[in-house]
């Protein structure tokens, strides 16, 4: 758990510094690689809740998002994947 916290922080920071830096997108870096399950995903919304701000949950949930497949969240949650785009 100390370890994933610890990743966590990492990736908000990262996140971070990928919106700082839009313009200048050298490295396929992808946050949600690294959301590979449950514990690490509450983790990393848990450390942005914590210390971010409304744009940063924003961008969060969207690598949330992505990690898990917007076809499985739609399923999970029972909505449409169309009210979800």
């Amino acid at each position: 758990m100390r370890d994933k916290t610890a990743r966590a922080k990492i990736l908000f920071r990262l996140q971070r510094v990928e919106l700082g830096n839009l313009m200048m997108k050298s490295s396929k870096f992808d946050i949600a690689e690294y959301l590979d399950d449950q514990e690490m995903i509450n983790e990393y919304l848990n450390t942005v809740l914590e210390e971010g701000d409304s744009n940063d949950i924003q961008v969060a949930l969207g690598h949330i998002a992505k990690a898990i497949g917007m076809s499985k969240i739609a399923e999970q949650t029972g909505m449409s994947s169309k009210i979800q785009f």
